[in-house]
């Protein structure tokens, strides 16, 4: 144990390198002031353009599709906030999964129709489209109606 008190007493009388001078020391608590007001800077920048964010969503959703299409081959799908009424239109193998009100309902191939008219989709719905095979297809969204509503041409 003398030893090491030996060796701090040395390093202390002897240091390895000199001290830094003053005006460095103070340089450098400039340079950290002047760090913590920039980041304070941006924080203050991100809090507002977050309250600006929160500002437009509480206005309503914004522009956006208001229909959307899979189709193509392999699994793909895609999926958006719904801003108006709307139906879907499938073939194959599909899968919709609507989010409202923090309820999901789902539909299917095999389990429910292949068509679903205007108002099975409301607006500030989440709607995941998907499709799983290469002949499938699904149109979902505003203005998508069952065939044999469409009126004939």
């Amino acid at each position: 144990m003398t030893d090491v008190v030996t060796l701090l007493h040395e390093l202390v009388d002897h240091p390895v390198a000199a001290p830094a001078p003053l005006e460095s020391l103070l340089e450098r608590g400039r340079r950290r002031r002047l760090r913590r007001m920039i980041a304070a800077g941006g924080v203050s920048l991100a809090l507002v353009a977050g309250v600006l964010g929160l500002a437009a969503m509480i206005g309503g959703p914004g522009p956006g599709p208001v229909r959307v299409r899979v189709t193509g081959p392999g699994v793909k799908q895609a999926s958006y906030r719904a801003t108006a009424s709307g139906g879907y239109l499938a073939k194959g193998e599909w899968s919709l999964t609507i989010v409202r009100d923090g309820k999901t309902i789902n539909y299917a191939s095999g389990s429910s129709p292949a068509c679903g008219d205007n108002g099975t989709i409301r607006p500030g719905d989440r709607v995941l489209a998907e499709i799983r095979s290469d002949s499938s297809s699904l149109e979902v969204g505003q203005g998508v109606t069952c065939r044999s509503s469409q009126p004939s041409q």
